[in-house]
């Protein structure tokens, strides 16, 4: 959304930057009146991903940067990119948007003050969206696969790969910003709250003032989850397909969706009940910490409910998601490697 409208940002005084040469030719193009859909990759969509991805980099031993964002600027040069076009346009607020900033406390916590030292900004508003972690954990795991990635099952250590990480450990990702900021100046929702009130474009704007009545609208979902049903399947191609045909395959399920019929999420357990365990009394102490932010006793208003079983194992749908999955791949030519590999299965 802020991506596809920076210039009617920009006319409102709002500064939504872009820190490399392909966003910055795309924002060119936007304000000389180009189509908002023209050239929109990856890496014009989600801008300030870079700055975490390379402050990142910079920081700690390793590289944190995906191969689709390559090849990216340093850090300095990303940071005086964004003070000269705040100085260049005049713009009164400076918007920065990315969930990768939320990996600063679980790996570095000091890159909260470099950055705000770097903007130059002491004006700083934080505003932050936290999904109940099991949920989360699932959603998150939807997105290792969509990235072809193997993780481990949720209910065979795949949790506790992340107990540590941003994903779960809410209290260390939240803490430096939070203490970096007045308590006024903080904006701590629990998604339950945000898409009961709309979604979270809504109450963004509403919650900051932006007016939307010239925003273009955008096309529909931009990140289609993959149903819980077909996470097995989906697991199992990454880990023996090439990764060309893995991803193909998982393209066409999600395209068809709609012609499968499968069991809600809502009914599929994907934890177990020893996991679900261990979480809610790993968590307990950051649902405290959370609600001592909003001034609540706790933060998630359904927060017990993460210990509860949901009715259909996910091992008892692989079967029927398999069926399913064949059915959707025959006859499509660019898919008979994968039906292939699915049909010599025995999934």
């Amino acid at each position: 959304m802020f991506t596809r409208n920076a210039g009617v940002l920009l006319e409102d005084g709002i500064l939504y930057p872009f820190v490399e040469p392909q966003g910055q030719a795309y924002a060119r193009a936007l304000l000389a009146g180009g189509d908002p859909d023209a050239g929109l990759t990856f890496k014009v969509k989600s801008p300030h991903n870079h700055i975490g991805y390379v402050m990142q980099t910079e920081a700690l031993a390793g590289n944190f940067i995906p191969d689709r964002y390559q090849p990216l600027p340093t850090a300095a040069q990303m940071f005086q990119s964004i003070r000269d076009d705040l100085a260049r346009t005049g713009a009164r607020t400076l918007l920065l948007c990315s969930e990768v900033f939320s990996q600063y406390g679980t790996r570095q916590p000091a890159l909260v003050g470099r950055m705000l030292e770097a903007l130059g900004i002491a004006d700083v508003s934080l505003y932050m969206t936290l999904r109940r972690p099991d949920l989360h954990l699932a959603a998150w795991f939807s997105q290792m696969l969509k990235f072809g990635r193997r993780p481990r099952r949720l209910s065979e250590g795949g949790a506790a790969d992340l107990y540590r990480t941003a994903h779960f450990d809410f209290e260390r990702a939240v803490r430096p910003w939070a203490d970096a900021v007045p308590r006024s100046k903080l904006f701590v929702h629990s998604y339950d709250a945000v898409m009961a009130a709309g979604g979270s474009e809504p109450h963004f704007t509403r919650t900051f003032g932006i007016d939307t009545v010239r925003f273009v609208p955008a096309g529909g979902p931009v990140n289609p989850s993959i149903p819980y049903a077909l996470y097995d399947l989906i697991l199992h191609a990454n880990c023996e397909l090439p990764a060309p045909v893995a991803r193909s395959m998982q393209r066409a399920l999600l395209a068809h969706r709609q012609r499968m019929t499968l069991p809600p999420n809502a009914e599929i357990e994907l934890f177990g009940s020893a996991v679900r365990a261990e979480m809610t009394v790993r968590f307990a102490p950051m649902q405290t910490y959370l609600g001592g932010l909003v001034g609540r006793a706790g933060f998630f208003d359904d927060f017990e409910a993460m210990s509860d079983m949901r009715a259909v194992p996910l091992a008892q749908v692989a079967g029927n998601a398999a069926t399913q999955a064949r059915a959707v791949l025959t006859g499509r030519r660019p898919q008979a490697a994968a039906l292939a590999w699915l049909n010599g299965t025995g999934i």
